[in-house]
């Protein structure tokens, strides 16, 4: 068996370059169908079999050493790298979001940006001080593939965010003594009956009609990051990285209240999905 010594005798001194052999080494048997042990540690297949994506790694394999360098490790998307978890950021151990990503703030511009968006959605001056608020981000846009039925079957309805809201405005004045009356939605939804309704409950919403005009295609969706990063209270949708990130973003940086909301997809069944399970969660 391989030590750590003989290892770094043959020019295999870092983890890294240890675990692309065990990559290589697992992919071969599974590609070449050689069989593989029963008592073989599972939960180290499973890793080394999630780490190979074509989409999310650039690496060639062959030869296996093939390496140019240890120190230099590229990504083209970061949304499914993990340390102990396929997507732990979910988790309140992710490193990730501990060591580095709850240190990386806004930059001037783009909050003095999203400020100016909050105050003409809540109808303010220009240097009216933001009262504090709950954010509600709903996200259905590409989400809508993962429903197999009408997507009003699938997405909570506006009266599950409600009950989020007051229990979040509760636990708010509870907490912090502070009494939050603003409410500010974002969305992707193109519905205008769904914003119609969002409106008669008097949740605000941002005007995006200029933004990509102004600033490019990217920045509805930053400003929308920015917005509920600064809320005091956050109504967090299931499984969305964007609002997995913003929920801990808040309870990070303005130690917020966050309450998530869960969907029904293909995958999972549904925690609320009816005005009627909410009223009698309501009333339990």
């Amino acid at each position: 068996m391989w030590t750590s010594d003989s290892l770094k005798g043959v020019g295999v001194s870092t983890i890294g370059q240890r675990l692309a052999i065990l990559k290589a080494v697992y992919l071969l048997k599974v590609a070449h169908k050689i069989y593989i042990q029963p008592d073989t540690p599972s939960e180290a297949s499973e890793r080394l079999e999630g780490l190979y994506n074509p989409r999310l790694l650039n690496i060639q394999l062959s030869p296996i050493l093939g390496i140019a360098s240890d120190h230099l490790f590229c990504l083209d998307d970061l949304s499914q790298v993990s340390v102990r978890d396929l997507l732990d950021y979910h988790q309140e151990m992710s490193p990730a979001w501990r060591f580095v990503g709850q240190h990386m703030h806004w930059t001037p511009r783009i909050q003095s940006i999203a400020n100016q968006y909050i105050r003409r959605a809540f109808s303010l001056d220009p240097t009216e001080a933001i009262p504090p608020c709950v954010a509600i981000p709903v996200q259905h846009g590409d989400w809508r593939s993962w429903c197999d039925r009408p997507v009003d079957e699938c997405f909570a309805p506006l009266s599950a965010y409600a009950r989020k809201v007051k229990d979040i405005k509760a636990e708010i004045q509870r907490s912090k003594g502070i009494t939050v009356d603003r409410v500010l939605m974002t969305s992707d939804e193109k519905g205008s009956l769904w914003w119609d309704a969002a409106r008669k409950r008097k949740w605000a919403r941002l005007d995006h009609s200029e933004t990509t005009k102004r600033y490019g295609a990217w920045y509805t969706v930053l400003i929308d990051e920015v917005v509920a990063s600064g809320a005091v209270g956050f109504v967090a949708t299931d499984r969305p990285i964007t609002s997995v990130l913003a929920a801990r973003r808040v309870a990070s940086w303005q130690h917020g209240v966050v309450r998530t909301l869960a969907w029904e997809t293909k995958r999972r069944k549904p925690l609320e999905a009816t005005d009627a399970q909410v009223e009698r969660e309501g009333r339990a």
